[in-house]
């Protein structure tokens, strides 16, 4: 659905663009309290019947349980929506949703004796999300990102963390602008840690493009930014045992 608005404004007139993802980051941390709930151990019950083939001196004493490392490669698919914008001269703004459908991997750093990690990622996202009115029609395609993120661990199981990325995405139009926008990314989100084999998150991103002069339209320009939420299931590998 496209929805097309007109505000009489003089000049170009920045706007806020963080607020998307201060509320997203809010939803990301109460959820993430929310789902941490699931993976806490079950109360330790007292053993009535001594192990004979321990030696006396264990019979009370038992190891601490290993603690999951984060540590390791992944691949992953992901879905979810994306809401483009377009700031056309100033004075028209261009709106549009649709789905969108990315796959990715990345490296995990589990920073060792801290709660902390870090990682290197890379993705490519499909989606073709349009918006236009007769004589002005700019779509969003194919984008490439590569970045990194870092957050921290709310147990051993939950990652609560924010990403910052370059990306350039495809796009086409009726208004002679270029073939790809380059722009960076700001998010945050959560991810929780299923097995040493699969994960899940959920993610937002705020995606903001460098703006395009439109020819033959004097200073006019084209400034597009997109707000996107994803769902990543991620299979995991080279994970220490």
């Amino acid at each position: 659905m496209t929805v097309l608005s007109h505000r009489h404004i003089p000049a170009p007139t920045p706007k806020p663009r963080i607020t998307g993802m201060v509320i997203a980051g809010a939803l990301a941390i109460i959820l993430a309290f929310a789902i941490v709930s699931l993976f806490k151990p079950p109360a330790a019950r007292a053993d009535t019947i001594p192990n004979r083939t321990k030696p006396a001196a264990n019979l009370f004493t038992e190891a601490p349980a290993a603690r999951t490392s984060w540590t390791g490669c992944y691949i992953n698919a992901q879905t979810g929506m994306a809401a483009a914008h377009h700031e056309v001269a100033g004075v028209i703004s261009l709106s549009a949703q649709g789905a969108l459908g990315a796959l990715g991997g990345g490296c995990d750093l589990h920073v060792a004796g801290t709660p902390f990690v870090i990682e290197a990622l890379t993705d490519y996202a499909f989606r073709n999300v349009g918006a236009g009115i007769v004589g002005a029609n700019i779509t969003l395609e194919g984008a490439w990102t590569v970045g990194g993120r870092a957050g921290v661990l709310a147990g051993d199981k939950l990652l609560i963390y924010g990403l910052g990325a370059w990306t350039q995405t495809s796009a086409s139009s009726t208004l002679a602008l270029p073939s790809t926008f380059d722009g960076y990314v700001a998010g945050a989100g959560v991810e929780a840690m299923l097995n040493q084999a699969f994960s899940l998150g959920l993610e937002y991103r705020g995606i903001y493009y460098d703006s395009e002069a439109i020819p033959g339209a004097g200073p006019f320009a084209v400034s597009p930014y997109e707000h996107q939420l994803r769902l990543k299931a991620a299979w995991r590998f080279g994970m220490p045992k």
